[in-house]
Formats: C-alpha cells, structure tokens, sequence
C-alpha cells in the first residue's frame, strides 16, 4: 500500500487577512444650548400731544391785508419795502423752502390749467390761495415759478424790488407786474409742464392786464394738485394719503 500523504501545513497566522475593524460610533452632539431670553423692553414713554394751537388762518389773513395794504399804500411808500422784504422771508422759510417741486403733472392740475382763470377765482375765494395772492402777489407769484422750474424765487424779488424802486419816479408798478406776469405764461412752458396747453400770446396777455390776482390763484391751484400739496397762509400741508388722480404717463 502506497503511504499516507503528508499532513498539510499549518497556516501561519502572519497571512491572515484580519478582518477590518467596524467603524467607531459618530459621537453624540451635545445637547444644544436654549438661546437667552432677551429681558423685556420697558415700553417707550407715549409723546404727550402738542398743546400749542396753530393760529387761525382768518387771523393770518387779516394781518396779510393789512401788510397788502401798507405795502401798496402811497403815503407810506418808504415803508413798504421793508416789509414787503419780511413777508418774502416769511414765505420763503415757511413755504417756498419745505415745497416739494413739480415733477410731473397730473390729471387734475390738467384741469385746473385748462379753466378760466376767473371763474375759478371765484369758486375758491375764501381759499388761503386766494388770500394769498390778493395780499402779496409778488411773493405767491414767485413761489409757483421757483417750484415749477421756471425762474427762481429770489430772482423774480429782485425783478420785483427793481420795478418796484423805478415804479417810485417813473413808472407805475402795474407796468412791471404785467410784464411779471404776462411773460411766463405766454413765452415759457409753464403750461405745458403743469399738463395745459400753451397759452395765446394775445390771450395770456390780456387775461393777465385785467385779471393778474386771477391768474395767481389758478396757476396756484394746478401746482398744488401736480404736487399733492396744499400752501395755506404760511403753511404746507401734504395731500399724499388722499390723492384719486395718477400722474399723466
């Protein structure tokens, strides 16, 4: 009989493929940390309400007819200047400074530029405006121009103060005011800008010889409705929160 064969040898424990060792446990977050409550805010102390009452606008006006009426009367000509100087920086610091300038018209003041300057006069008498440019027309003049791109406020005073001065020996101050008036309107684009139409030159110039207050109110009127603003007696107010007409596109 053949021998037995040989044992096999035995395996080595150096060629042992050790099997891999499983992967540690991520590790456990710690537990997140709540944030601070933050302490309560005492609550802001309420603003008392003003108790200062505005003066009322009809004593304003009484006051304005009486500068309007010293300042245009002819025994007190020397004194006139002055004041007439106070009331436009009066205005300027009160109004003119605090109004926002006409950016676009709307369909409102379209309107308004459209109407006939006297019937509309007539329908807001009682209307600051109206006061306004009754009792100092050279100033209520020169801020619808100032915020209207035209020509600026202190421009048009100082035309005002030079007619006013040759007025004294020469002139009437009549003269100069039409001319003031009658300019602008019928050779600038103040219409245009306020959404009218471009006046005729014979019918800017006689509206404004016989009717010049008239043409103040209602170049006033259409550029507080382009604007969204009110000008009062020495005040603006904003009409903002309470506008139905959109600007023209």
């Amino acid at each position: 009989l053949p021998p037995p064969p040989p044992p096999p040898p035995p395996l080595s424990t150096t060629s042992r493929r050790p099997w891999p060792a499983p992967p540690d446990p991520s590790p456990t977050p710690p537990p997140s940390t709540p944030f601070p409550t933050p302490a309560p805010v005492a609550p802001s102390p309420a603003v008392p309400p003003s108790t200062e009452e505005p003066i009322p606008e009809v004593i304003i006006a009484f006051v304005l007819i009486l500068l309007g009426g010293a300042a245009s009367n002819p025994y007190l000509k020397y004194l006139s200047p002055p004041m007439n100087v106070l009331i436009f920086v009066i205005f300027w610091l009160t109004v003119v400074a605090k109004y926002r300038p006409l950016a676009a018209p709307t369909e409102l003041s379209a309107q308004e530029t459209n109407k006939n300057a006297f019937t509309e006069t007539c329908h807001v008498c009682c209307e600051p405006v109206c006061w306004m440019s009754y009792c100092c027309p050279a100033v209520r003049w020169a801020g619808t121009l100032h915020a209207a791109n035209i020509l600026n406020f202190w421009i048009v005073m100082l035309i005002w103060a030079v007619s006013y001065a040759v007025s004294m020996y020469w002139a009437d101050v009549a003269v100069y005011q039409f001319l003031l008036y009658c300019i602008p309107v019928a050779f600038t684009d103040l219409n245009e800008k306020l959404g009218g139409q471009k006046d005729n030159c014979c019918e800017a110039c006689l509206c404004t010889f016989f009717c010049s207050f008239c043409v103040n109110v209602k170049y006033a009127l259409a550029l507080d409705y382009a604007t969204y603003q009110k000008v009062g007696c020495f005040n603006v107010s904003s009409t903002e929160e309470v506008r139905i007409y959109q600007p023209i596109i």
